[in-house]
């Protein structure tokens, strides 16, 4: 258990310090200012099934700490303890 949830938090690390790197700067039309900007949103989806890993996006987080970011739940059905990261 203790594994899995220091699994959870260094995986939540690096995908919010990837969504903070990736904004790209885009070049905005004349009619931006009067389209209506909302709170983003995503739709729970498995990013990763695998050899009984299940990774799933669960919902988009907005943190005063760590910024905004993507709530997973990673399930562990297998017989080994596993550590999770990304590139």
């Amino acid at each position: 258990m203790r594994k899995k949830l220091l699994a959870l938090s260094l995986l939540m690390i690096l995908v919010m310090s990837f969504l903070g790197c990736s904004a790209s700067e885009s070049k905005e039309d004349e009619n931006s200012a009067t389209k209506p900007v909302g709170k983003p949103t995503i739709t729970e989806q498995v990013l990763l099934e695998k050899e009984g890993i299940k990774v799933t996006a669960v919902e988009y987080v907005e943190d005063i700490v760590w910024g905004d970011g993507i709530k997973l739940t990673i399930e562990n059905n297998s017989d080994k303890n596993i550590t999770l990261g990304c590139d």
